[in-house]
């Protein structure tokens, strides 16, 4: 069991600050986050989240072992990776887990691979010369269309619903979909459609938001991020480097 704590802590444990007031109705607007769960409190909490799932056997079995002996208390999931399914088998069992979608967009790793969950046509962005994901953000950025985003957000969303894993939130792997506001958007306006909060860091929405005349209130991509009530505070190097990642591409 000490190799599998090993392990978790090497490569599958980020850890979420996470602070936000619970939205007791449905979101009406894009003004809001969508609606927390109900295990989300108003009070300051820490949550450690083992990251990857159905990335590879060797993260899920040291990913649940994490969450039965209670080392870890959330999970974020990668509904195109090659292990998912193993992933839907143990959450039948486990209801109650707490189980987050990683928004992926990308397959990074150079010959280890997975292709996206909805249809993508050649030429598109989500698409490598060899039917892929990418393996590289910038590229993903630079190239890819809203609408190729959206569809492949949409499809990995319904994909984990339809498999019944019972989602209580987004996140984003690799930190993708805060490399440009567009992208963000398209994580955004997908979190508020299926009611689910969406990992977020406070600090990310002050340095790429401008001000709006509402207090609180920020623009981002073009939605507006109300900073008071952010279900999920994340504060990561996938922030850091999502910073790097702007300043290369606005520059």
């Amino acid at each position: 069991m000490s190799v599998l704590r090993s392990w978790l802590l090497r490569a599958c444990v980020a850890c979420l600050c996470a602070c936000g007031t619970a939205q007791q109705t449905p979101v009406q607007t894009p003004t809001t986050s969508p609606e927390t769960p109900s295990q989300i409190s108003s009070s300051r909490f820490l949550v450690i989240e083992a990251e990857d799932l159905g990335m590879a056997h060797s993260i899920d079995k040291a990913s649940f072992a994490a969450f039965e002996n209670g080392w870890v208390t959330s999970a974020g999931v990668l509904a195109p990776a090659p292990w998912f399914p193993e992933v839907v088998r143990w959450a039948r069992t486990h209801p109650n887990a707490d189980l987050g979608l990683q928004i992926d967009l990308n397959a990074e790793w150079v010959s280890y691979r997975w292709r996206a969950s909805s249809s993508q046509p050649a030429g598109s962005g989500l698409r490598d010369p060899a039917g892929y994901l990418p393996n590289n953000a910038q590229y993903i950025a630079r190239h890819a269309k809203p609408e190729e985003v959206a569809a492949e957000i949409h499809a990995q969303i319904q994909d984990a619903q339809q498999a019944g894993v019972p989602l209580t939130h987004l996140d984003a792997h690799g930190g993708i979909v805060l490399f440009t506001p567009w992208l963000f958007r398209e994580y955004w306006k997908a979190a508020t459609e299926f009611q689910l909060p969406a990992v977020l860091s406070k600090e990310y929405v002050l340095q790429r938001g401008k001000p709006t005349a509402k207090e609180n209130i920020y623009d981002v991509g073009g939605v507006e991020v109300d900073i008071s009530t952010l279900p999920i505070d994340r504060v990561s190097e996938a922030f850091q480097s999502s910073l790097i990642t702007l300043g290369s591409l606005t520059e």
